[in-house]
């Protein structure tokens, strides 16, 4: 089958769709990204990809196999770009998000912060991590997708180390700017409250918790 080339000139990365404009100048072709091959990060608009057309059921023209022209890739690899690889973000998040589960239990075993934090945030964690596994199989699927909002709100709330791990072990949200702000944005709140929980003890959170001040300053 004979391979055609053009540019991408319009891409949703949220529902994984978009169209390429065929250098011929015909009609764009719509593309998703299942059809994409060898990609090594999401596609992006400008790039020019080489593709075999076929028609849907509407005969409507849709690219298959489609790959970055040698020319595209040749430029991609010219630049370099120096990454942390994959994988060292995926243990940079594991191990923070050990690391910061560790902290919570000192703080808690030592009076700092109420009890309830604990299951609260393993809890948002695991649905936080459930909900972006379900959004990476929405978004290759075609399927409608979680609101970006709600998976920050999460986060905020103290989801964040399931969300950091599951972005980065499904490779989800990790090129798109705007979610990378929100999302970071999300954990420094997090972290600054219960900071300020953790510094004022319980004459800060100790009202709202039964028995908090009993509990603290019980004499061993």
């Amino acid at each position: 089958m004979p391979r055609h080339k053009g540019t991408l000139v319009d891409w949703n990365d949220d529902r994984g769709f978009g169209f390429i404009q065929p250098a011929t100048g015909v009609e764009r072709v719509f593309c998703h990204i299942k059809a994409f091959r060898n990609l090594t990060q999401r596609p992006v608009r400008g790039q020019v990809f080489t593709y075999e057309l076929a028609m849907d059921k509407s005969g409507r023209a849709r690219a298959l196999d489609v790959r970055h022209s040698d020319a595209a890739r040749a430029k991609v690899s010219a630049r370099k770009p120096l990454r942390v690889p994959a994988r060292s973000r995926m243990t940079t998040a594991l191990v923070t998000g050990c690391v910061f589960f560790v902290l919570l239990v000192a703080l808690v075993l030592l009076g700092r912060l109420p009890w309830l934090v604990l299951p609260w945030h393993l809890v948002l964690s695991f649905a936080t991590f459930v909900l972006y596994g379900w959004d990476k199989a929405s978004a290759t699927g075609g399927y409608r997708r979680t609101p970006e909002k709600t998976m920050n709100t999460l986060a905020l709330a103290g989801g964040w180390p399931g969300g950091w791990i599951a972005m980065e072990g499904l490779r989800h949200k990790t090129q798109k700017a705007s979610f990378q702000n929100a999302f970071w944005s999300a954990v420094v709140l997090n972290v600054l409250v219960l900071g300020a929980m953790a510094y004022g003890g319980p004459d800060v959170w100790g009202n709202y918790v039964p028995g908090a001040h009993e509990r603290s300053y019980k004499e061993p």
